[in-house]
């Protein structure tokens, strides 16, 4: 769902890569994954020379399960995404195409600065192993400071990734996204609470390790769906993630949905939404953003503009996030990226647990920024009176109309 700050200067040549995860790639017959790069068919354990680095590292990562579950994996031109198919599947053209508008989009109303060098993957804290766990918490005999998310020696921020190939997986139907999750939980343990509370409710996701969105294109009970809108909203949150980090649900969101009326000119993703659809819903918010700038006698506050929660969907806080996350595109896109560089370092030192004497770190599960921290951080960058210019701009639209 595309996070962290820098690219690395080191690159490793692509002969001693592939040399070094060949054992890795080749147990279980898990050589056998076809990549398509450049018009070009390889096997993932001998990719050629010319191969992009980060690309090269994706696939060393995704090999093993494309293996094992008969996809395929598709290489960008310019190696900063995959596109993981059945091997079945005919022409992903389409799909190439929304992802190359998308990151168009993304990038010029967002525009991203590389920060100073930072660890890469390789040399930042890892996820634990299962045998690990009781070494997160040698706290325990401090039960306020555990409850903080705090070692007693002082906090610890979690260092930033650096920029990565972006992953996409296109599960055929619910079998192929279980099939999947195994493996998630296996790169990552700390996805595993995640992934038994949301099994058999998903129609996609996007995440931040591994930086991986997958989507469905069929599913049981699934009406008023289209995947391609899923794919476009979950690839706009991977962009998210791989280059601002980690950021609260509303805006994540917001901007998706802006991305997916963009790009798709209709919006067809409703997190956590179980109710019916309306054919209208399908042409965004406009009308109810302006209804509630127009309620609003007090003004916009913050607490209501950051009310949509992971787990439960409501058509006002989807439209107080897509109206909010719009305006600030349109408006002050160069301040919001810096705002939501600002807010990815708060989740960094905040949103975790950790040992500073160990440097290991486990995530907070639901941590969020709080709305009067997120009010602070957005008021540095965009102004005092963000909040009340944002009320302006939607009741000077809905005059328009009238």
């Amino acid at each position: 769902m595309w996070l962290a700050i820098c690219r690395s200067v080191f690159v490793l040549p692509i002969a001693l890569l592939a040399a070094a995860l060949a054992p890795t790639l080749a147990q279980g017959g898990q050589a056998s994954a076809q990549v398509l790069f450049q018009g070009k068919q390889h096997v993932a354990s001998a990719l050629p020379e010319h191969f992009p680095r980060l690309a090269a590292e994706a696939v060393a990562i995704w090999a093993p399960w494309a293996g094992e579950n008969s996809f395929r994996i598709e290489v960008a031109a310019d190696g900063k995404a995959l596109l993981l198919v059945h091997g079945k599947r005919s022409a992903t053209t389409l799909e190439w195409s929304k992802l190359e508008t998308l990151t168009a989009l993304a990038g010029k109303r967002l525009p991203y600065t590389p920060g100073p060098a930072t660890p890469s993957p390789a040399s930042a804290p890892t996820a634990p192993a299962p045998d690990e766990e009781e070494d997160l918490e040698p706290w325990d005999d401090d039960p306020a400071e555990k409850a903080k998310g705090r070692a007693p020696n002082g906090p610890v921020e979690m260092p930033r990734f650096d920029l990565r190939a972006a992953v996409f997986i296109e599960c055929r139907d619910e079998r192929d996204l279980e099939k999947l999750m195994p493996y998630l939980e296996r790169k990552n343990p700390q996805l595993s609470s995640w992934i038994k509370e949301s099994a058999g409710q998903l129609t996609g996701f996007a995440l931040q390790d591994p930086l991986v969105a997958a989507w469905l294109v069929t599913g049981e009970g699934l009406e008023e769906y289209n995947p391609l809108n899923e794919f476009v909203h979950r690839a706009m949150e991977l962009d998210v993630l791989n280059r601002f980090g980690q950021q609260p649900y509303w805006l994540r969101h917001g901007l998706a949905w802006f991305a997916e009326l963009e790009v798709c000119g209709s919006v067809y993703c409703f997190p956590y939404r179980d109710e019916f659809v309306g054919v209208g819903e399908h042409g965004g918010w406009k009308p109810q953003f302006q209804a509630l700038a127009e309620a609003a006698d007090d003004g916009f506050v913050m607490a209501n503009i950051a009310m949509l929660r992971r787990g439960k969907y409501s058509d006002n806080a989807a439209a107080m996030a897509w109206g909010t996350a719009k305006h600030l595109l349109e408006a002050h896109g160069q301040a919001l990226a810096n705002a939501m560089l600002e807010l990815d370092q708060v989740w960094r030192k905040e949103g975790i647990q950790t040992d500073a004497s160990t440097g290991k770190w486990r995530t907070i599960e639901g941590y969020e920024v709080p709305p009067e921290r997120q009010q602070t951080i957005l008021e540095a960058q965009l102004g005092k009176d963000f909040l009340a210019n944002l009320r302006k701009a939607a009741l000077a639209k809905s005059k328009k109309k009238s």
